[in-house]
């Protein structure tokens, strides 16, 4: 009756003994393994994009430059993704396109994660389908609306959309804004 039952163990097995965890963590200066591992990613991205030999942080391409604030330091969060893609072309190319789209960095990370692990593009019919979802719940809500009605709204979507220099046009077919998840409006 005095028997242990043992509790199954959740997550990750750990590969590193609580004790040496602790030790990179304090060599680190940081107050967790995770924040040692975005330390260690952003110097993988950052040796890939910047001239270490030079003083301060000199992009090896004008367009990485994106990657580094007005005050000189580093935008670790987009750094510390960029630095979890193995190949240092991938990185660099990746780099490119997050920095000629200058995305804010919920955004650049939403993407380079994507890009990371091959989440692939919507399907084209995607944003009909969900044009036509929102059309069928006005119409429940107000039956009333007219075919007229529909049309002149969607022409004055589109128009919208046209005149918005912000809008998808300037972003690839593949990348934040284009999945139709809340997470991409951020």
């Amino acid at each position: 009756m005095g028997s242990k039952i043992e509790q199954p163990t959740y997550g990750r097995p750990r590969l590193l003994s609580p004790e040496y965890e602790r030790e990179l963590t304090r060599q680190a200066h940081v107050a967790s393994t995770h924040r040692a591992q975005g330390r260690y990613y952003v110097m993988v991205a950052s040796r890939a994009l910047f001239d270490l030999d030079q003083s301060g942080w000199v992009p090896r391409d004008a367009i990485f430059a994106h990657f580094v604030k007005r005050s000189g330091d580093l935008k670790w969060s987009m750094l510390s993704e960029l630095g979890r893609i193995d190949d240092e072309e991938t990185l660099r190319a990746v780099a490119r396109i997050v920095g000629r789209q200058c995305l804010p960095t919920a955004r650049a990370t939403a993407l380079i994660r994507r890009i990371r692990i091959g989440d692939c593009p919507p399907q084209p019919d995607r944003l009909t389908r969900s044009l036509l979802t929102v059309i069928a719940t006005h119409c429940a809500r107000y039956p009333t609306t007219s075919e007229a009605e529909i049309v002149a709204a969607l022409e004055a979507a589109a128009s919208a959309v046209h005149e918005d220099s912000s809008g998808c046009k300037e972003s690839p077919g593949f990348g934040p804004g284009t999945s139709g998840s809340s997470a991409d409006a951020r």
